[in-house]
């Protein structure tokens, strides 16, 4: 009874990775997580379904607007395309392609940080795994409000519009009464008859792209936490480390350093876990972020050039998510960055220098490995933390008031 307790009070890794109340109505998530009925103790990602319903409306959508480019810029006829939109549409497609290139990566990461989590309640009270788990839910809780809130809004301002503003079926059907515009063929777009068939496919559009983007967050998120969780643990243990004891001679020597041995093993581990997580986000941060700057300048562009506030409030929820977001990312850039630094004073202010001279030779190799912290980068190029946010609203300002004084 005691171990059924215990184990309904467990928190697992599973408990991180949940979606969107839309994502799942929609059906439209990319990894199925599930414990493998032939091996409980490992997690699985049991359909690809997902992706491929995603996939399906992705491409859909940029092989109608791509085929709208070549029309408009081969037959002269007028685009039908709305900039702000087809960027931010882009950006988080990417983030889509992302996941669906890494997935097999991805799986193989999370099954490492299962098996890295704690299986009772005293390890994961040594992890602080719960104090962890609140704060994701607390994140977990602003993000599907304000998604939703954003989804609801920016799909439904449109529709309303229309319904508000249309004089009859030979009235022009605009760009603000369409919710992602763009070209569909037989020239669906201006069929009053059929607008409400658009309104759908965009809509279906909207939430595959939302869905991407808040599913990559969360494997950031979630991935960043739980490295930064096993760090804190593992400074916390070299912390309670006492020098003195290494000038014990005999049988205790042996297990006094196993245990230095098995620290400095798992500190190897976490830094080739931080080389895996950086290497499944590495291209999609050096693209997308570029991409970002440009979507966050043509929504810029756009509030500032209109007097519409209905134009304004539609395309201001999503210019707040790509700033507060893409500075959240880069946040958790810095913060990695810090807990791997943490690592490196807790071992420089141990007192080595009263231990014995083998446990100081030790210390001396150990503390040159750890000057090495953990960054997040792509390919060298960049750099992701607080300081590439600043680069890039200082980017976007460029190219808004490069718009500004054409």
């Amino acid at each position: 009874m005691e171990k059924l307790e215990e184990e309904e009070r467990l928190v697992r890794l599973e408990d991180f990775l949940i979606y969107c109340w839309f994502q799942k109505v929609s059906g439209l998530i990319p990894f199925y997580w599930a414990r493998d009925p032939t091996n409980p103790q490992r997690l699985i990602n049991t359909t690809q379904m997902g992706f491929l319903r995603l996939g399906i409306l992705s491409v859909a959508y940029f092989f109608f607007n791509g085929f709208g480019f070549l029309i408009t810029s081969y037959l002269g006829v007028p685009s039908n395309q709305n900039p702000p939109i087809f960027s931010i549409s882009l950006y988080f497609n990417l983030r889509g392609l992302s996941l669906y290139l890494k997935r097999d990566q991805i799986v193989r990461f999370i099954c490492a940080l299962d098996r890295e989590s704690a299986k009772n309640l005293s390890e994961q009270e040594e992890l602080q795994l719960r104090e962890v788990y609140e704060a994701y839910k607390k994140r977990y809780l602003i993000v599907s409000i304000y998604s939703h809130a954003s989804l609801v809004f920016f799909c439904c301002l449109p529709l309303g519009f229309y319904f508000l503003t249309n004089e009859g079926p030979d009235d022009y059907i605009t760009l603000d009464q369409q919710l992602l515009a763009g070209w569909l063929p037989f020239n669906m777009r201006q069929n009053h008859h059929l607008y409400m068939v658009c309104w759908t496919y965009d809509m279906l559009c909207t939430v595959c792209g939302i869905s991407f983007f808040i599913s990559f967050d969360m494997l950031f998120y979630v991935m960043q936490r739980q490295l930064i969780m096993h760090f804190d643990t593992l400074t916390r243990q070299i912390s309670a480390i006492d020098a003195r004891d290494s000038l014990v001679l005999g049988e205790e020597d042996f297990g006094f350093y196993a245990k230095i041995y098995r620290l400095a093993s798992r500190h190897q581990h976490l830094n080739d876990l931080c080389g895996m997580y950086n290497e499944i986000f590495k291209a999609a941060l050096l693209v997308g972020n570029f991409v970002c700057a440009t979507s966050i300048c043509l929504h810029l562009y756009l509030i500032t050039e209109t007097t519409d506030l209905f134009k304004i409030f539609q395309f201001l929820f999503p210019t707040l998510a790509l700033l507060g977001f893409t500075f959240d990312l880069c946040l958790r850039g810095t913060q990695l960055e810090e807990a791997s630094g943490r690592l490196q004073t807790a071992l420089y202010n141990q007192n080595w220098y009263m231990g014995s001279r083998k446990y100081r030779k030790l210390m001396i190799l150990w503390l040159q490995f750890a000057q090495c912290t953990q960054k997040l980068d792509a390919y060298g190029l960049i750099q992701v933390n607080i300081v590439h946010f600043t680069d890039l609203l200082q980017l976007a300002y460029r190219l808004f008031t490069f718009l500004k004084s054409q």
